[in-house]
This record gives structure tokens, C-alpha cells and sequence, in this order.
């Protein structure tokens, strides 16, 4: 098996999704906040990836993926479980799971989407995404699991609603963004960062403690939900320090219902 070397940073980003009501509209400024951290599965290429979603292959929408990176995974197996007991709705869902090999070391994203195979995937209903960071590791009792679940990247809105993507971000060091997505079901609003350190009412001062490291700041991107669909958000940045040439990308799911 042959693996390719990549330089990836890693961030953890939270999807903010903002939900306006008709109070907010009324003018009493209430709104519920969701969070949905993106989670970059950090696995050993001897692993399997295992992910599980329902479908109702009855309805003719069925999961498709696919990877963000060519020849990053190969499919192991896929089960597909139908509920047989007494209690089973006829007709009812099925439980898919898909296991995976990693095939390079580096970073990708498994994406799926929910679609009619004859009506294609621009009619998509739903959208889940797996950000995987495969490392050089071999199992052993430090890595008892063979298999493992990949949590999902994903989330969901409203027609009209507002969400932030934030990730975090070193403020030490300057970051290039690019941000993809489909521009007819996303807009991007605002893009924009927060010092934590410039925050605080009362600094602190570490410089007596040799170990300790300063917060990271936050990197937030606003989007408005227009119309029902999936998009995929793709965050590409690149150090303007190091100027390696390098760039990384981190995925973001979302479906408008």
C-alpha cells in the first residue's frame, strides 16, 4: 500500500445556527442558539471507518458518497439491516453501514448525500460529511479498536436563518481563507475574527507560567439559509507566515429544509 505525505493543520469548527422567531421579527430580540462542531476523526490507516445512516430505499432516495480526495479510501463491505420484528412497519427504513479502508495518510472528507438516483444529485435532500485526518499509527493497546465510528460534520437550517462556521484560529500566525459553497442556498455574509485576549476585562498575566499557552481566537463566517438544498462548505486556508505553498480544507454539511 502506498501512502502519500501531507502537511495538514487541523481545526475544530462550530457551526453556529441562529433561529429567528416571530418574536425576534416582533422586535423582542429572542433567538435560539444550536451548536455543531465540525469533528476531524483522527484514525490509524490500519482501521476501518464505519458509518451508519437510515434510508427508505421504498421512497427511492438512497445515501451516495464520495471523497473529497481522489484514492483516499477504498469500501470494505457494506450491510444493509431491515427491522424484521413484530413491531416493523411494512415498507419501513433500513440501517446501511459502510466500512472503509484508508488507502494515503493526510486528510479528506467522506461526503454522502441523500437522492433519487434518477433525478440526480442537485435534487439531494440531505448531506452528511465525515472529516477524517489519517496519521502513520499501527494498532496496538494504545488503539484497541479495529472499527471505527466517524462522527459526523454536519447540520441543518431554516429557510431565512442565519449560522456562523467558526473555527479556531492561532492569532500568533496569519491565515488565507477561501470559502466554496453553493451560492444559490448559502450566502456568505460577513467573515470576520475575535481576539479573546482583547476581550478580557481583566488580563492575565502568564509570563510566569512557562507551560501555558495563549487562547486561540475565533474565525467566524456568516451565512443566510435562501432555499431548500444541501451544500457543501469548503473552508481552504494557507499560512501567510510560512509561505510554503500549502494549503489545507476543512468540510462542512448542510441541509435546508
Amino acid at each position: 500500500m502506498a501512502f502519500k505525505n501531507y502537511h495538514r493543520v487541523s481545526f475544530i469548527i462550530t457551526i453556529v445556527f441562529v433561529a429567528f422567531y416571530g418574536t425576534l421579527l416582533a422586535g423582542i430580540g429572542d433567538s435560539e442558539e444550536s451548536e455543531i462542531t465540525i469533528i476531524i476523526n483522527r484514525v490509524s490507516y490500519e482501521q476501518r471507518l464505519k458509518v451508519q445512516l437510515e434510508e427508505n430505499a421504498s421512497t427511492g432516495y438512497t445515501w451516495h458518497y464520495y471523497s473529497s480526495e481522489a484514492n483516499a479510501f477504498s469500501l470494505f463491505s457494506k450491510e444493509i439491516s431491515v427491522d424484521r420484528s413484530e413491531n416493523a412497519v411494512q415498507g419501513g427504513g433500513s440501517t446501511v453501514t459502510w466500512l472503509f479502508s484508508p488507502e494515503s495518510l493526510g486528510s479528506f472528507a467522506i461526503i454522502f448525500k441523500l437522492y433519487r438516483e434518477w433525478e440526480g444529485e442537485e435534487k439531494a435532500v440531505d448531506i452528511r460529511v465525515f472529516n477524517v485526518e489519517v496519521d502513520d499509527r499501527t494498532l496496538s493497546e494504545c488503539i484497541p479498536d479495529y472499527v471505527t465510528v466517524l462522527g459526523s460534520s454536519s447540520g441543518s437550517a431554516s429557510p431565512g436563518d442565519l449560522f456562523s462556521v467558526t473555527t479556531e484560529q492561532d492569532s500568533s500566525a496569519g491565515f488565507s481563507w477561501s470559502v466554496r459553497s453553493d451560492t444559490e442556498i448559502l450566502r456568505l455574509m460577513d467573515d470576520r475574527y475575535t481576539d479573546p485576549s482583547k476581550s478580557q476585562s481583566s488580563p492575565v498575566d502568564i509570563s510566569n507560567f512557562p507551560m501555558a499557552t495563549a487562547e486561540p481566537g475565533k474565525r467566524l463566517f456568516d451565512f443566510e439559509a435562501l432555499r431548500r438544498g444541501v451544500s457543501l462548505i469548503e473552508l481552504e486556508f494557507s499560512s501567510t507566515v510560512e509561505n510554503d505553498g500549502t494549503a489545507s480544507t476543512l468540510y462542512a454539511g448542510v441541509s435546508v429544509k
